[in-house]
């Protein structure tokens, strides 16, 4: 061990450049579910094809990115309060189904920030069945994944998978399409809007080449709308779950909201970013119930494979490798 210290001292000191070159596994797509047009989106491509993807989507992701979309989440986490309040103040009991508005609080978000558009589940007393219908696929996809490795389930439960949800799927297809197109349409809104498609204006090119293509967009979009809307709502219904089974660390963290801020004006999205215990409280909630219902297993391929062993052993050839 000294002498691996010393030598990667010596290494460092001279200016020599270390890199570990991870093996790239490829993705296992038989468990996903195809999109319509056959395009990949960033969660299904491979290779140079995510590569180029990923090089121009995450600077929508980035900290600069979420500053300039912070307004766009404040005046739905505004819209979120007021209709828990009208909600509460009609209730019999006070209570609210806290699952359900957060679902429509998140795909509002997401949808205002993927489309240009929200899906308007929070304004006045608006119902929709669009948080439903994602989960259910993702639900129905989870199951899917797991039995997508036992022949002949695989098959039969593709087959039966695809013909059930076929409506939903074109349905959610040509919706959301549409709202991609005429967020297109709006154009570079400049400094008076930033959101996930800001970045994609401009760099949108059919060679392959660089940019990302209009098809690859839809299903893309469509990808980002499901997680963007099913994941937070499993987050934020699991700590308030948490939170209401241990009082103690509710009061804890109200006493350090109501400390840190004398007015509702005062929260948003950079005063909260420095709330310790609330970043504590979000951490230990996804290492306890982690949102995602799937992963997106790889491949070991059946050639020569060069990477690292687990337990002094290689892994197994053509095997679905998950992390």
């Amino acid at each position: 061990m000294t002498g691996a210290l010393s030598m990667l001292r010596q290494l460092l000191t001279n200016g020599a450049f270390l890199a570990v070159v991870w093996p790239q596994l490829p993705k296992d797509l038989h468990p996903q579910t195809p999109p319509l047009n056959g395009a990949d989106s960033l969660f299904t491509a491979g290779g140079h094809t995510h590569q180029r993807m990923r090089r121009l989507l995450l600077n929508g992701f980035n900290d600069r990115a979420l500053r300039e979309q912070s307004p766009i989440i404040e005046m739905y986490a505004d819209l979120f309060v007021q209709r828990l309040r009208r909600e509460a103040s009609r209730s019999a009991n006070n209570v609210v189904d806290m699952a359900k508005f957060y679902g429509y609080a998140a795909l509002d978000v997401v949808s205002d920030l993927t489309y240009g558009e929200s899906f308007h589940g929070l304004e006045g007393d608006n119902e929709h069945g669009w948080n439903m219908a994602f989960f259910l696929g993702a639900k129905f996809g989870a199951v899917r994944n797991q039995l997508s490795y036992f022949y002949p389930l695989d098959s039969i439960f593709r087959c039966i998978f695809l013909q059930l949800t076929a409506k939903v799927r074109a349905r959610n297809w040509k919706y959301t399409a549409d709202l991609v197109t005429k967020r297109l349409e709006m154009g570079d809104l400049g400094a008076a809007r930033s959101d996930f498609v800001s970045q994609v204006i401009g760099n949108m090119s059919e060679t392959k080449e660089k940019g990302i293509t209009r098809n690859e967009l839809n299903p893309h979009s469509l990808a980002v709308t499901i997680a963007g809307s099913q994941l937070p709502t499993v987050v934020l219904a699991t700590a308030t779950y948490l939170l209401l089974r241990h009082p103690k660390q509710l009061q804890r963290l109200q006493d350090e909201i109501r400390s840190s801020f004398q007015t509702e004006a005062d929260i948003n999205v950079s005063t909260t970013a420095g709330l310790p215990y609330l970043a504590a409280v979000i951490d230990e909630t996804l290492r306890i119930h982690h949102p995602t219902p799937i992963h997106l297993p790889r491949i070991i391929p059946n050639a020569s494979f060069q990477g690292l062993p687990c337990r002094g052993q290689g892994p197994p050839r053509a095997h679905a490798l998950e992390l």
